[in-house]
């Protein structure tokens, strides 16, 4: 069975030196070996910081029903992994946690103590009542997890909506994760009370009014066990840009006026975008894909499509925020017409093209 490992030798050569050298790199290609190739087979992509120490994680975005679950389900369980991760990904790939959940993804911290132990999130949909998502807590988590998550969610407003949900197995301590979205406004009001003892409120506010003002939403990431943990996750780049909202340049600029992104790093994520097709480089695409192209005579070209995604802030107590860089990697097959192939569309996939990093940090 073919690994996940080939899909990132894939794109390595448009990752800059600058946003991930060798060494992370190799780590990231080790941990990826113990992954089976189908689950990289629709979207695939890395979280690098924007200063500090260099590092990579990496993980998968699954669909119910996909062949990731096949391949997960006969795939050996790799050494030093948690055996309780890869037996609840099994369980999920066979059959879906909750009818509320609209897709998942799975993650590995690479660059953790457990670089082989899947964490896993799903995206719940957005139109579902509070209730029918609160309900999803206890499909996914312990007892204890869920009413503790369900308790965080009842001292928001209804303003707010329960956007995702994930299961840290990678982390000791059974730590979930809940992500809310709120209007900017009431985030601002209610988001002082929201947090944890400990948490620096005064950073995340901050954060806030500098960093994300513009937006008309907040998306906030809160750790649990069995109550809220202090540390505090928000998002400052959304995945599509949309008009009157800051772009992903200005975004980006304004993190590096914060100390939070290097202006070469900075570049580098703005710069992981384009069209990359199976002839470029064809020796190094994974062999499920060179086969299913051979196999249909050429009348369906596969394609990577990389964009910069999302930029994540992360405020731990004690220590200073720091900002990381979520990179997508989307295959697409592209059918031929009239013996010619379509061009692409990344606005069809709900995908952005970035601007040239010279015009942000030049």
């Amino acid at each position: 069975m073919e690994s996940s490992r080939a899909y990132f030798e894939t794109v390595r050569p448009h990752m800059p030196e600058s946003l991930l050298p060798q060494d992370p790199y190799d780590r990231l290609l080790e941990s990826a070996q113990a992954v089976p190739g189908a689950c990289a087979d629709h979207e695939f992509g890395f979280e690098c910081p924007l200063t500090g120490e260099p590092w990579a994680d990496f993980g998968f975005k699954h669909w119910p029903g996909g062949a990731w679950g096949d391949a997960v389900e006969h795939a050996r369980t790799p050494g030093g992994a948690d055996p309780s991760a890869w037996a609840a990904w099994r369980r999920h790939g066979r059959r879906w946690p909750s009818p509320a959940l609209r897709y998942g993804y799975s993650e590995f911290d690479s660059s953790g103590a457990r670089p082989t132990t899947p964490s896993l999130f799903w995206t719940l949909f957005k139109r579902l009542p509070r209730r029918d998502k609160v309900r999803a807590l206890w499909d996914v988590f312990p007892a204890d997890r869920a009413e503790a998550a369900a308790a965080v969610v009842a001292t928001v407003s209804e303003s707010w909506r329960l956007a995702s949900i994930g299961a840290m197995y990678s982390r000791p301590g059974g730590v979930v994760r809940i992500n809310l979205q709120g209007p900017y406004d009431t985030a601002l009001r209610e988001l002082p009370r929201l947090l944890a003892d400990g948490a620096d409120r005064g950073a995340i506010l901050r954060f806030v009014e500098t960093v994300l003002t513009g937006y008309p939403w907040i998306n906030v990431s809160l750790d649990i066990t069995d109550r809220l943990q202090p540390r505090v996750g928000l998002v400052a780049i959304p995945q599509i840009e949309r008009a009157g909202e800051p772009s992903r340049a200005e975004i980006m600029r304004r993190l590096a006026a914060a100390g939070l992104a290097d202006a070469d790093r900075g570049s580098a994520a703005l710069g992981f975008y384009g069209k990359q097709s199976i002839f470029e480089n064809a020796e190094v695409w994974p062999e499920a894909v060179r086969g299913r192209w051979i196999s249909e005579g050429g009348n369906a070209t596969p394609y990577i499509l990389r964009s910069l995604v999302a930029v994540k802030a992360q405020f731990d107590p004690g220590q200073p925020p720091f900002a990381k860089a979520y990179l997508s990697c989307l295959m697409h097959w592209q059918a031929r017409t009239g013996g010619r192939a379509r061009p692409s569309d990344p606005d069809a996939l709900g995908l952005d093209v970035s601007p040239k990093a010279a015009e942000v940090f030049g």
